[in-house]
């Protein structure tokens, strides 16, 4: 009979993998759980004989967050910068509530006129979208005077009409169950349509591009998705 080797670190309860918000808020909720109130935290309690869960976040980077990323620029000691989330809306209110409500963190309000673009080399602030001849892409006269989350909306609206007017849950409620009725992307569930295939159906390549640079989620447009551009592109002008 073989000896049962040493192990090598200690049996924890719950591993997290990955130190982003996301990640770092599930340990957060699960560190002040209460196990007698979760069959599945209360077994995991008993068995590993502890008074309290081991939970552990494991993050290969030097730091906690994720996009969640603010630093200071060379010469603004006091100025933050934000890399990634740079907001949130009252109307999130799973966000907002946690944010004031359980961590009571101070908030201020937002200004997106005081927001500089940095685009294509040209520098221009957010309050001068209306004005083509600042933007650096060439839009069509349709695109043309329209702010980066107004492309978007138009598109969705043209695509689900019936979206227009609703907000906060009934507009979730309206969306699970929602068909695009537009072509190309003609009769089927808004579910199994990405989101970037629903621009890249409706916009030109230069409106497709500035949404995805002014928006900030960058990381979203991989190789995959902008064949899918390519595709509907030519679909759309082939027939």
């Amino acid at each position: 009979m073989t000896n049962p080797q040493p192990q090598l670190f200690p049996l924890i309860d719950i591993a997290i993998i990955g130190g982003g918000a996301k990640s770092a808020y599930t340990a957060y909720r699960l560190m002040k759980a209460n196990p007698n109130e979760s069959p599945v935290l209360k077994r995991l309690l008993e068995l590993s004989g502890r008074e309290q869960l081991d939970v552990k976040l494991f993050e290969l980077s030097d730091r906690i967050g994720g996009r969640l990323w603010s630093i200071n620029l060379p010469g603004l000691p006091n100025i933050p910068a934000e890399m990634g989330g740079m907001r949130f809306l009252k109307s999130q209110q799973n966000v907002y509530g946690l944010c004031t409500t359980e961590l009571k963190l101070e908030v201020s309000s937002f200004n997106f006129g005081n927001n500089i673009q940095y685009l294509r080399r040209q520098r221009f602030r957010f309050e001068d979208y209306p004005n083509p001849e600042e933007v650096p892409y060439f839009l069509t006269d349709e695109e043309k005077g329209s702010y980066p989350i107004d492309l978007v909306t138009n598109t969705i609206y043209n695509l689900v009409p019936e979206a227009k007017g609703l907000s906060g849950t009934k507009l979730i409620m309206f969306l699970r169950d929602a068909w695009v009725r537009d072509e190309p992307l003609y009769n089927q569930p808004l579910y199994e349509t990405g989101f970037w295939n629903l621009l890249a159906s409706k916009l030109s390549i230069e409106a497709y591009n500035l949404v995805i640079a002014a928006s900030g989620y960058f990381t979203l447009a991989d190789r995959a998705i902008k064949l899918d551009y390519g595709k509907i592109e030519y679909d759309r002008q082939h027939g």
